[in-house]
């Protein structure tokens, strides 16, 4: 895919109906409302590889984003989160999340019953928030994600892209107010905008768009790289992850790179490690995002 065509993609996404939110099964060790500073908010997504060492990865994924999300809010962090798939056989300009985004107890499209204001004085009844009618259970992880062994082909960038410049998305899931943070998944690099080398040859082929134009287009989703973090959980090797083939995860970790975020080896490290790393490092910028 050519660079004209991207910008021309980005540009032209339509919006695909309302936005759902699901509450988290995070509890709150936080004191009283009144007692707090207000929680500084975060948005994350989760782009998630399908290629078939994840079928390895899921289970701990599936126990162990709970306890990442928990500890989130119990640190003081209003978040947002929803994960979406990275194959290019997946796309995400009309992938339905209804039902699939997940919230912490402070952001007012929790139910009211166990909301926690998240400054003295704040109003549930009052304040913006979508219909609370959409609200449903923690999300399944497996909803969004194959574990396909023919899905080797990953446009990661392109996806998350896609879906972060959706209108649905921009309107309803972001918050400018909030720090976006970007966390991929993968046993596999990206191959956005990839020229494939001739068929029979070990020619893996090339990028056609470098990770700094990315960059750029990642950083126009919230107008500044300060309140931008991409996180990549990857491959360190091009051989093995967890009993299944791999690829090195290169161009996720030159985008973590430039723009400030943190890696871990997926294929050596445990899923709570690796998501503890995402934690830390966002831990470190907190006061930041304080308002």
């Amino acid at each position: 895919m050519k660079l004209l065509w991207l910008t021309t993609a980005l540009l032209a996404l339509t919006a695909c109906g309302p936005q759902a939110f699901v509450p988290s099964s995070a509890s709150s060790s936080q004191t009283p409302a009144g007692a707090m500073n207000v929680p500084p908010k975060v948005d994350i997504v989760l782009g998630m590889s399908s290629n078939g060492t994840m079928k390895n990865i899921l289970p701990g994924i599936t126990s162990e984003l709970p306890a990442f999300l928990e500890k989130l809010q119990n640190s003081g962090w209003d978040y947002r989160f929803v994960s979406i798939p990275l194959s290019e056989y997946h796309p995400t300009d009309n992938l339905n999340i209804n039902g699939a985004v997940s919230v912490s107890k402070y952001d007012t499209n929790y139910p009211s019953g166990t909301w926690l204001p998240p400054f003295p004085g704040a109003n549930h009844n009052t304040a913006p928030r979508v219909n609370p009618s959409l609200f449903a259970a923690f999300f399944n992880v497996s909803q969004f994600t194959s574990t396909d062994p023919n899905d080797a082909h990953e446009s990661g960038f392109h996806n998350q892209l896609n879906f972060l410049y959706r209108n649905d998305v921009r309107n309803d899931f972001l918050r400018p107010d909030a720090m976006l943070a970007i966390i991929t998944l993968s046993n596999g690099d990206d191959r956005s905008d990839w020229q494939w080398g001739p068929a029979n040859t070990t020619d893996p082929g090339h990028p056609t768009v470098d990770s700094n134009t990315y960059a750029n287009y990642f950083r126009g989703i919230k107008g500044s790289g300060s309140i931008l973090k991409y996180y990549s959980l990857v491959s360190n090797n091009g051989v093995s992850c967890r009993g299944s083939a791999s690829w090195n995860g290169q161009r996720y970790r030159e985008m973590t790179g430039i723009l400030s975020g943190a890696s871990s080896d997926i294929c050596t490290s445990a899923v709570a490690d690796s998501l503890e790393a995402v934690r830390t490092n966002l831990s470190s910028v907190k006061l930041s995002f304080r308002k």
